[in-house]
């Protein structure tokens, strides 16, 4: 910019430039004796910290109208350069920094030029600072350089030029601060050229130059950029910037620092140049010899395709490169390979990614014409797809617009004139046609072509070797070749000789030929000759079977196959063949004759049906076995009567197609199930498992298999799925089928939700069903049941679903319903219903219905997708408990209000979690009595739970909960480990108090289902007992009968390692559950707790006294303990005594004890209850 003001006059005579030389080389004042007020230029001397003026010259003071030295004194630098600050200055002072000043500077007041004049009324200055040593202190000294100039009009107008000539250099000239985002203080406006943004967006600070920095590269770039700073010198950088069309540029930049007087870096300078063509050039000539030699070294076409598809895309920037290959027929060309930058597999906003395009394209097979692979195939030439959305015939189009692709273009590969691999590239902005970029890629399909024709021929050459060295060496036979003219050839024989004879190639041979007569068998070698001779005079293959002796003297059949070769003129050269050794057919053919007969035996006499039947239909054979399955008095009469299968034996003619097309689809099929008829015309259930027998050609001869009578299995099938679904006592469906249909009415309603499909559960409860129960006993109550049921079936549509959900608990589930007012009209019709008696064996009995309905109408749809079975039930459940508050015998209908119970239920669920933490679960122990000596024979633990609000809660508030969140597997464990503790320590201080020995107690301890069915149950029970040291052999685990364990074969391994470790299995609540004795004697159990149900009146029902007696004497037999729980009086435990109970539980004895008092009940029981 100094050439601008090369007309400048006045400014640089002699002294002043001396003045000026000598402080920028020295930068001292101190040593000099100079009079700063015979210098004809404002000067001043400044503090460095404060910037307040310690010393002006008299040129400074005149310029600025000052008479008073101690309003200088007073007065900062910054009250001099107005209207700049001293930030903008300090920033500046590497260019020479050019300041507007007023002419009139009055000097009583230096703050009124907020405003300053225009036009003539400035002045230019050029403001040189240094730092300088005066008076042993540093000061910064201030020139101000006064510019003569015709008029700020002329100055702007050469600054204009300057500008001018600055925009059209071909680089970008930048003035930035040293951020992370290198903000701009000044670009040229040729800086659109470069990166596609204008000046203007980058001084807004709209648009900061770190974010065109190309990501990879940014990180070089500020390295070496700080480098440079730190040690003061020019820094030199080629990277990538990217274009605002999405361009990506190689660019080399320079630049240095520029630094304040005091050392600070103020700012970064320096230009940046468009190289992207040469690098580009550098790129692509580096790619063609890199992938010449890549592909020259690949192990297979397609190993060089995918190396070639991932150094295009890395070069080009493109997204993503596939090949696709000609079939072996070239008929299609396929998916081969792909490759994109791991980076670029998803970009927000689309709806596939490039992994998800790779996979899905690999469906596409494109014929010649069809789609951009065929028409490229067709075409042998390159196509460009400008915009990928507007082709009609890209038929990827879809997929590509999912995943953002938007151009593409593709390259045949040609070997010759064949089209052997396409490559096609996609990128995701919308690009021009680029004809360099094209000349490159075909420049390197060209380069496959050529390795690919070398390969081929490379690769056929070796396959022929090699599959003819494996045809000959892994044979199991022995090629040879005999010559009979020195000039055709030397004998030779192949290795698979020593795996038929023993002998190696070179045993054989005699004087340079083949002796074969030495390991033939003497009886066969005339024979073999004389075929020979024969085949040769007729010039005919031939083939003869005969025996030979191998090295170790084993005697071998073989089968040889050869012929006789001859030249032109007819002469024999010799004969060429093959001998294979036969011995296992020869020893099959034996085995097949013997087996035949064996088969006839076991067709005759199998217990299954075995059959041979035609495609149409009819019986080609059949065993005994089939005959009488089908009611037939022989296998003949079968024959001749069944000539239909398909109309005269399958209850459903559609069976025999289904049978014969999953033969056609198969070949064969297994457990094919089936009601036939037989000849007296009943139905009987069979399974048939069949193959399709075909000749050589692949044609079918007939099919055959085998057929077993599975009525009674069936049979026993609908027996255990009708026990599964159905409730035994009232024959209704029961809870599980219930649940199923109500998952089926879920589904339904969230697949139609905006449709007018809604759904109803009402859940019904007896009013006075216990009371019936206990007062006239169960049999009577089960009576009551079984007429509850069917007076509801009675009341509700055909469509409805009626269910008995266990004791007096049922649900009805209407489908399809359009309005409440059908549910409550439905639910006053079952409480008119229930209004007359019930006659149950002469007995009158009222009993009510209270009813909670729940109707889905009642939920907003956005928590359909949350519905669950037993959701719905609670909700249910929730308005029956409603209904039962406000009077028997009524309904109410589920509204949202009613949340709250299950409110108070989260509250509850997360304060047992609460009392897990805090260990706010504790253990009682009820006292097990020996009913005849009154001894403690050991302790149940029973789990309390110390509330720290609520006090001691007892399990029936908390333990269905915790069985419904699952969260009893941890209580479980916990109780496991506290039992067990608390046994280790009673242990040890009844052996310490040797006085007071006893026989030490047994703990029984409560396992519950899904503790049990943990994965880890043994891995947690073993550490609990090492941790604990407790000898299991004290240690009783209780499970309820109704756990399903004791229904499910794959738990009783787990039940027998349990029983390994000497610990007792006790069934608890026997008599409730599934009421199947067959585990009693499956599973290893030690004992049974009789439910207190049987013991709950027993001294009035006399039936339970003759139930327990059974079960007592069951157990006897089966060498099983028994303990009954819930004695209360000493009527029902003298009952027990009688009975021949030993071990009893109950009130009588003790509550629940706390541990302290626990262990002394053990060593001084109250009383001895064997006495009246």
């Amino acid at each position: 910019m100094e050439s601008i003001f090369n007309n400048v006059s006045n400014i640089n005579h002699d002294f002043l430039r001396q003045f000026h030389e000598y402080i920028s080389l020295s930068g001292n004042l101190d040593f000099q004796n100079i009079d700063l007020n015979s210098i004809h230029t404002p000067i001043a001397l400044i503090k460095t910290n404060t910037h307040h003026l310690i010393y002006a010259n008299q040129c400074f003071k005149e310029k600025f109208n000052i008479d008073d030295n101690q309003l200088i004194i007073q007065s900062k630098l910054q009250d001099y350069i107005k209207p700049y600050t001293i930030e903008q200055v300090f920033s500046l002072l590497k260019e020479n920094s050019y300041l507007l000043i007023p002419k009139i500077f009055p000097s009583q007041d230096l703050n009124n030029y907020q405003n300053p004049p225009l036009g003539n009324y400035f002045e230019l200055y050029s403001l040189s600072i240094n730092l300088v040593t005066w008076q042993s202190e540093k000061v910064i000294v201030a020139i101000f350089y006064q510019l003569l100039h015709n008029s700020i009009v002329d100055l702007s107008l050469q600054l204009s030029q300057f500008s001018s000539l600055i925009n059209n250099l071909p680089a970008v000239i930048y003035q930035c601060r040293n951020d992370h985002n290198w903000t701009m203080e000044y670009i040229s406006d040729n800086c659109w050229d470069l990166i596609g943004y204008s000046a203007s967006e980058f001084r807004t600070h709209h648009i900061t130059y770190n974010s065109l920095i190309y990501d990879q590269d940014k990180h070089l770039v500020w390295e070496k950029i700080q480098e440079a700073i730190a040690s003061r010198s020019l820094f030199e950088i080629e990277y990538r910037v990217v274009h605002h069309s999405g361009e990506i540029k190689w660019v080399w930049e320079q630049g240095k620092g520029i630094y304040s007087p005091m050392d600070e870096l103020l700012y970064l300078e320096g230009l940046i140049v468009d190289i992207n063509d040469k690098c580009k050039k550098e790129q692509e000539k580096s790619l063609l010899l890199n992938i010449t030699q890549a592909i020259t070294s690949a192990v297979d076409f397609e190993t060089a395709l995918l190396y070639t598809l991932q150094k295009v895309c890395q070069l080009t920037h493109w997204d993503f490169g596939e090949a696709w290959l000609s079939d072996n027929q070239g008929e299609f060309f396929s998916f081969s390979t792909a490759w994109f930058p791991p980076e670029k597999n998803y970009q927000q906003g689309d709806n596939l990614s490039l992994t998800e395009f790779k996979q899905q394209s690999q469906d596409f097979h494109f014929s010649q014409t069809i789609g951009l692979t065929g028409k490229i195939w067709a075409k042998k030439k390159t196509i460009w797809l400008e915009e990928i959305s507007k082709s009609k015939w890209f038929l990827r189009a879809k997929l590509a617009s999912e995943c953002g692709l938007k151009t593409g273009f593709g390259v045949p590969i040609m070997a010759g004139e064949e089209v052997v691999a396409i490559l096609i590239f996609f990128s995701r902005n919308n690009l021009p046609t680029d004809n360099d970029l094209l000349a490159l890629i075909e420049t390197v399909a060209y380069q496959l072509g050529t390795v690919f024709k070398h390969k081929q021929i490379e690769m056929r050459l070796y396959q022929s070797q090699r599959e003819l060295s494996t045809i000959i060496d892994s044979t199991s036979g022995v090629f040879f070749r005999i010559s009979y003219d020195d000039n055709w050839g030397k004998d030779y024989i192949s290795q698979g000789c020593l795996n038929l004879t023993g002998y190696s190639p070179s045993e054989l041979f005699f004087e340079d030929k083949i002796d074969l007569a030495k390991i033939t068998y003497s009886l066969d070698l005339q024979k073999v000759l004389s075929v020979i001779n024969n085949s040769i005079n007729k010039r005919i293959n031939y083939s003869v079977e005969y025996r030979i002796f191998t090295k170790d003297n084993q005697e071998k059949w073989v089968w040889e196959k050869g012929r006789g070769i001859f030249d032109r003129q007819g002469k024999l050269l010799g004969i060429e063949g093959l001998i294979t050794d036969i011995s296992d057919r020869k020893e099959m053919e034996e085995a097949l004759s013997q087996a035949e007969s064996k088969y006839r035996n076991f067709f005759e006499n199998a217990i299954e049906g075995i059959f041979q039947t035609t495609a149409e239909g009819y019986y080609l054979s059949a065993n005994k076995a089939l005959a009488k399955i089908y009611g037939y008095d022989t296998p003949l009469q079968l024959i001749e009567n069944l000539n239909d299968i398909e109309k005269s034996l399958y209850l459903q003619p559609k069976r025999r197609q289904e049978f014969i097309q999953l033969l056609e689809k198969n070949e064969a099929i297994t457990n094919f199930e089936s009601q036939v008829y037989k000849r007296d015309g009943s139905i009987i259930w069979i399974s048939e498992n069949a193959r399709a027998v075909r000749n050589t050609q692949g044609n079918l001869l007939y099919y055959e298999g085998t057929v077993e009578d599975i009525t009674k299995y069936k049979e026993a099938q609908e027996k255990l799925h009708y026990q599964a679904f159905y409730d035994s006592l009232t024959q209704l469906p029961n809870r599980t089928n219930f649940l199923q249909k109500l998952s089926n009415s879920i589904a339904n309603l969230i697949e139609n939700s905006d449709s007018n499909y809604q759904f109803s559960v009402l859940f019904l409860d007896c009013d006075r069903f216990k009371a019936v129960n206990d007062s006239l006993g169960h049999g009577i109550g089960d009576l009551l049941l079984i007429a509850i049921g069917e007076r509801l079936q009675n009341c509700v549509a055909e469509k409805d679903f009626v269910a008995r959900l266990g004791g007096d608990e049922f649900t009805i589930l209407c489908d399809e319903v359009t309005e409440i007012k059908e549910i409550i009209k439905l639910a006053e019709k079952i409480n008119t219903a229930f209004q007359p008696p019930f006659i149950i064996n002469q007995y009158q009995l009222f009993c009510g219905v209270s009813i909670g309905i729940f109707f889905s109408s009642s939920i907003n749809n956005e928590q359909y997708n949350f519905l669950n079975p037993a959701q719905i039930l609670q909700y249910a459940d929730t308005a029956l408990y409603k209904a039962k508050s406000q009077k028997r015998g009524y309904y109410q209908v589920f509204q949202g209000e009613m949340c709250n119970e299950a409110l108070a239920e989260l509250e509850l669920e997360n304060e047992i979690r609460q009392g897990l933490i805090e260990e706010e679960f504790l253990l009682y122990y009820q006292p097990i009595v020996d009913i005849y000596s009154g001894e403690i024979k050991g302790f149940e633990s029973l789990i309390r739970w110390n509330h720290p609000q609520k006090g001691l809660i007892t399990p029936n508030h908390f333990l269905n909960l915790a069985e419904e969140t699952g969260l009893i597997i941890p209580i479980g464990f916990s109780v496991l480990k506290q039992a067990c503790h608390q046994l280790k320590q009673w242990q040890e201080k009844i052996i310490k108090d040797s006085s007071n020995f006893k026989k030490l107690p047994v703990l029984s301890i409560n396992l519950s289902c899904q503790e049990f069915n943990t994965e880890n149950f043994l891995t947690q029970l073993d550490s609990i007992l090492e941790e604990t040291g407790i000898n299991p052999e004290y240690i009783k685990l209780e499970i309820t009968e109704s756990c399903s364990i004791f229904q499910e074969d794959f738990n009783i391994d787990i039940l027998h390692q349990i029983v390994a470790r000497k610990i007792q299995l006790w069934v608890d609540d026997f008599g409730t559950g599934y009421s199947s004795l067959s585990y009693l004697h499956k599973l290893p159990i030690n004992g049974l707790k009789l439910d207190r149900f049987f013991i709950i009146d027993i001294e009035k029902d006399l039936a339970k006294a003759k139930i327990v007696k059974a079960i007592l004497s069951l157990a006897q037999d089966l060498n099983l303990e028994v303990i009954a729980e819930g004695i209360e009086s000493k009527t029902q435990l003298k009952i027990l005594e009688e009975i021949g109970c030993k071990l009893g539980q109950g009130y009588l004895f003790s509550r629940p004890l706390s541990a302290e008092n626990a262990y002394n009940f053990f060593h001084y029981p109250r009383c001895n209850y064997n006495q009246e």
